[in-house]
């Protein structure tokens, strides 16, 4: 990864399109010029991933472990496809295809959004203040959602309720 700067990290989303544009957005720049963000080019395997403040991966992301953070704020990008084994990343994060973990568990005080283009393969999906939208299907055999917002194919799923 190479650290870049968020002028060029706001061009590259920008050139995106879609999804990725409409909803990469990080609102803390001045805060952490000197940290930046980091891009890689290409598909990135890695044992834990950390964002901090912001990661953009211009292809696809396995992470074997976990996603960290080191801050109360951050943004992950990815325009392909993640592969985690739980997804539990309490801050903003953009996938543009399909998010593969064995389970999805995130709560952020209400305060983030994920956001994936494709579909969601996991084991169960739980929103506990978090907001989820899922430009795809869900393929998984629990859904609830708590708190916040979840969208599954452009239906939202009721709070306080399982799908």
């Amino acid at each position: 990864m190479k650290n870049i700067d968020f002028e060029t990290m706001n061009e590259w989303i920008n050139q995106q399109g879609g999804l990725i544009q409409k909803e990469a957005f990080f609102e803390e720049e001045d805060a952490f010029e000197e940290e930046g963000a980091q891009f890689y080019q290409g598909n990135l395997s890695v044992d834990t991933l950390s964002v901090s403040p912001c990661v953009v991966i211009d292809g696809n992301l396995e992470v074997a472990d976990e996603i960290t953070w080191d801050f109360d704020v951050g943004l992950l990008v990815v325009k392909g496809d993640l592969r985690c084994k739980t997804f539990d990343f309490a801050l903003n994060a953009v996938i543009s295809g399909n998010l593969y973990a064995s389970e999805i568990n995130i709560g952020s005080d209400c305060d983030y959004q994920l956001s994936v283009g494709g579909d969601v393969y996991a084991t169960s999906i739980i929103e506990n203040g978090h907001s989820i939208e899922i430009h795809g299907q869900a393929f998984c055999s629990e859904i609830v959602s708590k708190l916040n917002h979840l969208s599954i194919g452009g239906k939202v799923i009721s709070r306080n309720t399982s799908a």
